[in-house]
Formats: structure tokens, C-alpha cells, sequence
């Protein structure tokens, strides 16, 4: 593989870790959606909604307070999103910065792909982790799969009219 293609892959590797990471993102936002209906069983669409909205605006780290803040929830769910987030926050600040140098070989590419392919694992198992909690919370607020449907169109629906 040429130096060009290499380094394609490291650009690659570096937006599968990022959507990874975002998943875990979506997925919170998702958990805390799910306590606010269990904690208002009454909400309606529309107030979920913007919660949705106002939720989808806070970064990893702001989401990760939230959640401490409203649930009781393992505490080795919480240290594995603060692990989550500690990886994420260097992937996305550091990351090339520390790494600038190693673009220059194919080796160094080598070893940047590595590392973001384990980071990319170790964001999909998180994101595996709260998606098992938000399936646990739907079963126990009785939500099926059409009233999540339905709530994801109701979203689809506001963002193509912003």
C-alpha cells in the first residue's frame, strides 16, 4: 500500500472512531429520554420532543452529567462513559496533534490505525452497553419498537423543516 493510501486509511480509521463515539452520544440522549417518560409517563410527543432537542445540543461530557444527575445507574456504567468520554475528548482534540509525525511513514500510519481501530471497538462496546440499558428501560416503560418509530419520525419531521 502507497503512503497516499495509507494515510486514507488513517482518515478512514479517524471517522469510524468519531461516528462510533457519536452513537454512544445518540444513544444517551436516548436513556434520558426514556427516564424523563418513566419519570412522566403522561409526557406527550411534543414535550419529548424538545427535550430531544434541547438534550442533542449538550456535548458527551454535558450529556454524561445529565444522566448522573437523573438516574441511579451502575457504577460501572459510569466509569466506562467516563472512560468513553476521556478517549473521545483526546480523539477528537489530540489525536492528530500528538500524532503528526507518524503520518509521515507508513509504519507510523500503521500504528495511528491500530489505535483508532481500538478506539472505534471500545466506542461500539459502550454504545452496545447504554443501548442494553435503553432496552431494559423500554421493556419497563412498556415502550414498543413502533413508539420509538414514531418518535424518530417526529424528529425526522422537525428537522426538515429547521
Amino acid at each position: 500500500m502507497g503512503d497516499i493510501e495509507i494515510r486514507k486509511d488513517v482518515f478512514a480509521w479517524f471517522g469510524s472512531a468519531v461516528y462510533y463515539s457519536n452513537l454512544v452520544e445518540v444513544e444517551l440522549v436516548t436513556l434520558l429520554i426514556l427516564l424523563s417518560r418513566g419519570k412522566n409517563p403522561k409526557l406527550q410527543a411534543d414535550k419529548i420532543d424538545s427535550i430531544e432537542t434541547r438534550l442533542s445540543q449538550k456535548t458527551l461530557g454535558g450529556l454524561c452529567a445529565e444522566l448522573r444527575k437523573h438516574s441511579k445507574l451502575p457504577p460501572h456504567f459510569y466509569d466506562t462513559l467516563a472512560t468513553i468520554l476521556e478517549k473521545r475528548n483526546k480523539l477528537i482534540h489530540q489525536f492528530f496533534y500528538q500524532n503528526a509525525t507518524k503520518l509521515l511513514s507508513p509504519q507510523g500510519c500503521q500504528e495511528m490505525i491500530d489505535e483508532l481501530v481500538a478506539l472505534s471497538r471500545e466506542f461500539k462496546e459502550a454504545n452496545k452497553m447504554a443501548e442494553s440499558v435503553s432496552a431494559h428501560l423500554r421493556k419497563l416503560l412498556g415502550w414498543d419498537e413502533a413508539a420509538i418509530q414514531a418518535l424518530v419520525e417526529i424528529g425526522m419531521k422537525r428537522q426538515s423543516r429547521e
